[in-house]
């Protein structure tokens, strides 16, 4: 009888941390304005910045272009993870984010001599993905295989390109 009680508990408040979690974003980002022209810079074709920002933005579940430009070049994965789990009453440490980021990272590598690293900046990330790319677009073949559509790829190409 005990065993029921206790599991009983254990699930209740399992699922109270998880609604609690849900929508409660990333104290990082916070404070940020959204601002997606820190994006934009040279040596990174915009389709691999977008793609790659995408699967961040599905791997933490930010809300939308506006959380998601509230990210900076220099913040880390790592970062973001810790700022989203820091207040959380119940997480099961399972670094799901970080595996989709990882995943993303090496498909659009391309080689498995790339190593992703969620302590490196997101611009280190990008100019890496961007390096074993030799800068090249990212396809629509590669999006679907990530599940991806580029949502936001209009906010990344500069309006004198578009």
């Amino acid at each position: 009888m005990i065993v029921i009680v206790l599991g009983a508990v254990i699930f209740i408040l399992g699922g109270v941390a998880l609604i609690l979690a849900e929508g409660r974003g990333a104290p990082l980002l916070e404070p940020r304005s959204s601002d997606p022209s820190v994006w934009r810079f040279d040596g990174v074709d915009p389709t691999i910045t977008a793609v790659y920002l995408e699967a961040v933005a599905v791997a933490f579940s930010l809300d939308g272009p506006k959380e998601l430009f509230r990210l900076r070049p220099e913040d880390t994965l790592m970062r973001l993870y810790r700022s989203t789990y820091e207040n959380a009453v119940f997480h099961m440490s399972d670094d799901m984010e970080l595996e989709i980021c990882a995943k993303a990272f090496e498909k659009l590598c391309g080689s498995s001599e790339a190593k992703f690293d969620p302590g490196h900046s997101l611009m280190d990330q990008l100019k890496t993905i961007s390096r074993y790319r030799n800068n090249r677009p990212v396809t629509a073949e590669e999006m679907d295989s990530l599940g991806l559509d580029l949502e936001f790829l209009s906010a990344l190409v500069p309006p004198e390109l578009s």
